[in-house]
């Protein structure tokens, strides 16, 4: 698959393009699916334990599901934090995950003022 960026992502399995056309088509939007599954999948296996030290695990797959994976381990943080909240085990649980996030952000943002490529 490209991306109008030209992000280049090879499929999980090849396809093949035999027999009627509206079959093959219909198998390669399936592998496309099945390829970002996979790719999401092994990027949220990859994520670093510490979430602060991010730079490498940005650029190992593919934007949108670095994008997805980063935004799902924001909601388990969240969820986390409100979790605590709600336990009574630290009321400044919330105030704490914001904090984390901010240095987060200001990580990414030092990463983007650097040398990156087109994607």
């Amino acid at each position: 698959m490209w991306s109008p960026e030209r992000e280049y992502i090879p499929f999980s399995k090849p396809v093949y393009a035999r027999g009627p056309v509206e079959g093959w088509l219909n198998q390669i939007e399936a592998m496309m699916r099945q390829t970002l599954y996979d790719i999401t999948k092994a990027s949220m296996e990859n994520y670093p334990e510490d979430a602060l030290l991010r730079d490498a695990w940005f650029f190992e797959s593919a934007a949108q599901c670095v994008l997805t994976v980063d935004q799902v381990m924001w909601t388990v943080g969240v969820t986390n934090a409100i979790n605590e909240i709600m336990k009574g085990k630290n009321k400044k649980a919330l105030e704490e995950y914001r904090d984390f996030s901010v240095l987060q952000i200001n990580a990414m943002v030092e990463l983007v003022r650097g040398d990156l490529n087109k994607l």
